[in-house]
């Protein structure tokens, strides 16, 4: 009927817009190190302009969820 009752309900919560945001540079990053380890300034040329400012929070934060390891100088996914 074209109603949305997912709007009312007390756990709705829009999510903010995806471009530059740190969902997409968590992404970015994470499609870079699927095809080869690579170093932060190479994961933030690749993730690119929008997301380069939140390339450092992203990494941090992906390493503490276990999703990826660091060595001495570059990034991998995690096995």
């Amino acid at each position: 009927t074209g109603v949305r009752t997912n709007a009312r309900s007390a756990h709705y919560a829009k999510q903010p817009p995806f471009a530059g945001s740190l969902r997409q540079t968590r992404g970015a990053i994470l499609r870079a190190l699927a095809d080869t380890p690579l170093t932060k300034a190479r994961l933030t040329t690749r993730a690119g302009k929008e997301c380069a400012p939140h390339v450092e929070e992203a990494l941090k934060a992906l390493v503490r969820e276990g999703f990826v390891v660091r060595s001495t100088t570059r990034y991998a996914l995690a096995e």
